[in-house]
Formats: structure tokens, C-alpha cells, sequence
């Protein structure tokens, strides 16, 4: 598979380069800082998939290419408004898009843990979640932190952005004489990269569509 990586020179990019590359994959690099193509346009003809790490602003503006181009998209970026959001769902009635704030298999199964607990059980909880990123992601409370309360659809999370973390979410739930913790420590940028470029092998050949990593892992 040839995946047109966006964001090719960023620590996720560099990491996803290195795992598809041990996957049989080639990668065609855009990066705005001097990648082997500088602009989506110039390379989304050359690749079967395109996959995105790059910033909201940057993913926004590959709505037309992408409509055009007719080409499979992934991505891992975040911080995105609901409006915003709203344009890459619009997107996903001309091509396959999966999004997904976090690539890892092992949120990936908490997520699903956290959407099985009844909403009577649930109740008796109160909930708050404690995430830590790198000091150089910008949105706050993460991605991950959203969806994983938005499947809870209760509690409030609160964020810390420190040196090179590479990503702690720290889940509690305070029960009338009890306490539940939850915690996922991400050991390595590798494990995203792995579940990234897995959602890019699933993806070619899909129909037009709104996707997540759910899909990719019960099929």
C-alpha cells in the first residue's frame, strides 16, 4: 500500500513511517516544513490512502482535495468544534473517512468498556478524569478525554501538559464507600502508529462512509 502520510515530519509521522515501512508499506511524506511534497494536492494522486497527523486547521483544508481526489482518509488529529467535526462527516458521503482521537488498541477497549455499563449502575457514580499529554499538544482536554466521558455522558475532565508524556488517562469513579480507577499509560508513540496504520489496511476498498476504529476491530 502506498499512504500518503500528512504531518510526515512530526514525532507521530516519523513513528508511522517507521511501523509502515516494517509492514511492507511505502510512504509519500507531506509536511509544510520540507517533507518530500510540502502541499496534499501535489501527492494525494500518488498514494492508494491518505492519512492525517498533522493540526485541525491543516485537516480542514484537505476537505476539497480529498472530495476531489476520491482517495480513503484517516486521521488522528483533534481539537476540532462540533461544526467542524460536522464537515468531515459531510466528507464521508463522497469517500471513506475514519477518524478516531486515539489509535491505541488499549483505549480502543476501553472505550468499549466504558459504553457496556448500564446508565442505572452508572448513576450511583460520580465521575472525573485526570489526562496528561507532551507539552506540545495543543487541545485541552484531549480527544481522548472527550469521547471517553461523552460514552459515559457524565464528568469533568481536567488536563496537564508536561515535557514528553506521552499520554496518561487517569478515569475515577467515586461510589457512596467506594472507589473505581481506571488508568491507561501509553508507554510508546508506536502502539498509535500501529493501530494507524492498521485503520489504513482496513479502509482501502471501503464504500463511502463515516468509520471508527470500533469497525476495524470487530471485523
Amino acid at each position: 500500500m502506498r499512504i500518503v502520510l500528512c504531518g510526515s515530519l512530526g514525532r507521530m509521522g516519523r513513528m508511522v513511517r517507521e511501523v509502515a515501512e516494517e509492514r511492507g508499506h511505502e510512504i509519500i511524506g507531506v509536511d509544510v516544513r520540507g517533507g518530500e511534497y510540502e502541499k496534499l494536492e501535489d501527492a494525494v494522486d500518488k498514494g492508494d490512502v491518505v492519512l492525517d497527523f498533522t493540526v485541525r486547521e491543516a485537516t480542514l483544508s484537505f476537505i476539497p482535495v480529498l472530495e476531489h481526489a476520491g482517495k480513503p482518509f484517516v486521521s488522528g488529529t483533534t481539537g476540532f468544534s462540533d461544526r467542524e467535526m460536522e464537515s468531515l462527516r459531510k466528507l464521508s458521503q463522497s469517500i471513506p473517512v475514519l477518524w478516531a482521537p486515539n489509535f491505541s488498541p488499549g483505549v480502543n477497549l476501553l472505550f468499549r468498556l466504558l459504553s457496556s455499563i448500564p446508565e442505572k449502575l452508572l448513576s450511583l457514580f460520580d465521575v472525573w478524569l485526570l489526562e496528561a499529554h507532551h507539552e506540545k499538544k495543543k487541545d485541552a482536554p484531549s480527544g481522548t478525554a472527550k469521547l471517553m466521558l461523552g460514552l459515559l455522558k457524565k464528568g469533568e475532565a481536567f488536563s496537564i501538559r508536561s515535557k514528553d508524556e506521552v499520554g496518561t488517562h487517569h478515569l475515577f469513579l467515586y461510589g457512596e464507600g467506594e472507589t473505581i480507577e481506571i488508568i491507561h499509560r501509553a508507554r510508546s508513540r508506536r502502539i498509535f502508529a500501529l493501530g494507524a496504520v492498521i485503520a489504513c489496511e482496513w479502509i482501502e476498498g471501503k464504500p463511502p462512509g463515516w468509520y471508527t476504529l470500533e469497525d476495524v476491530w470487530r471485523t
